[in-house]
């Protein structure tokens, strides 16, 4: 739904499929909460002020010809129903001053609707910038897996993705690119010393489609539905911080792991969001085990929607000595999954497996 459609229908007091598109517009908009705050505010002040009933002399006063009556000034009564009036005029000001400069004030969201709204803001982007890292945990970790501490760089749209991936001390390990706009494709892999290339033109409505679906998992899978499958018993909360001037909210996940059940592990996911725009700020992932500390599994440090793509991921250069080669690229199907291939003399590179689209 769009904010001029929600806006019309803030007006139309609908009922059913119409009233429940409403409700889910608002969630994730919040110049239309603000438009839908300031309406059920005017209503509720209409409503104390009541119908104002004119004195019954009023309209032969207004149609008299002069000389052949006059009006009569307004009783008592009557003066204080016009103060009643002024008084819910400036009262309606004023409503509108705090709905206007001060969204939100009027309502309180909880956790799992802002990050709802974080979930829509992703998907609505152009495109999506982040930086994210891994901590190097011991095999034993509440984890129990090896993170590498290496962090990596992500730059998505729904044309094209690129990526790159950097070891502890710094230095490159991995970058791809796959752009539908460009048709090309392509892997450098550090530990090989090679760049693999391969030519997507005439496979390009599958790879549209796979990217679609990429995106849209990494943007939105919604963080609901990952903390839905990942998490049991979940608790949730939400604080508030100020920082250079602005309100930051923080989003609180608490729970166990589901798959595989592991007793006495508490997984922890803490989100810092934009209340105004509902953008992802940063994202933490800790892990706890019982009669341990708690430890950083993996974090997101920063994310931007809707930036250009950066000039290094699109002039990149190999390292002397990277050896190109040529390859063929190919959408591998079967009946719920799409991936993407390239593969060589000796060379075999996936992309990643994504779900089909539901026809």
């Amino acid at each position: 739904m769009t904010c001029q459609r929600a806006s019309e229908e803030l007006y139309q007091d609908r009922r059913g499929i119409a009233r429940v598109a409403l409700w889910a517009h608002l969630v994730v908009c919040p110049r239309c909460r603000a438009e839908a705050r300031f309406r059920r505010a005017l209503r509720q002040v209409l409503q104390e002020v009541g119908r104002f009933e004119p004195p019954a002399d009023l309209l032969p006063a207004i149609l008299a010809v002069p000389g052949e009556g006059a009006v009569k000034p307004p009783t008592i009564k009557e003066g204080r129903k016009m103060k009643r009036i002024v008084y819910a005029t400036i009262a309606m000001l004023v409503i509108v001053a705090g709905a206007v400069v001060i969204p939100g004030r009027w309502e309180k969201r909880d956790a799992r609707s802002i990050l709802t709204g974080v979930a829509h803001a992703l998907e609505n982007a152009e495109s999506v910038y982040l930086v994210g890292r891994g901590t190097e945990l011991a095999p034993d970790s509440p984890a129990g897996k090896r993170m590498s501490r290496g962090h990596y760089e992500l730059w998505t749209s729904s044309q094209a993705v690129y990526m790159c991936s950097f070891d502890a001390e710094g230095a490159l390990a991995v970058r791809f690119a796959v752009n539908v706009g460009t048709n090309e494709f392509w892997v450098y892999d550090r530990a090989k010393a090679t760049l693999c290339t391969a030519d997507i033109t005439p496979i390009a409505s599958g790879v549209a489609e796979l990217i679609e679906s990429w995106a849209q998992m990494m943007r939105s899978a919604a963080f609901n539905e990952i903390l839905e499958a990942t998490m049991a018993n979940a608790t949730e909360s939400v604080e508030t911080e100020t920082r250079d001037g602005r309100e930051v909210s923080i989003l609180i996940f608490t729970g166990t792991p589901k798959k595989p059940p592991q007793p006495g592990l508490t997984m922890r996911f803490v989100f810092e969001v934009d209340p105004e725009t509902n953008h992802l700020l940063t994202m933490r992932q800790y892990a706890k085990a019982e009669g341990r500390s708690e430890e950083l599994i993996q974090a997101i440090d920063r994310v931007e929607h809707d930036v250009p793509l950066p000039a290094e991921f699109a002039a990149f250069k190999p390292p002397a000595g990277t050896k190109t080669v040529t390859a063929t690229a190919a959408i591998e199907e079967t009946e719920d999954t799409l991936n993407l291939s390239m593969k060589a003399d000796g060379v075999d590179v996936s992309f990643g497996q994504v779900p089909r689209k539901k026809k």
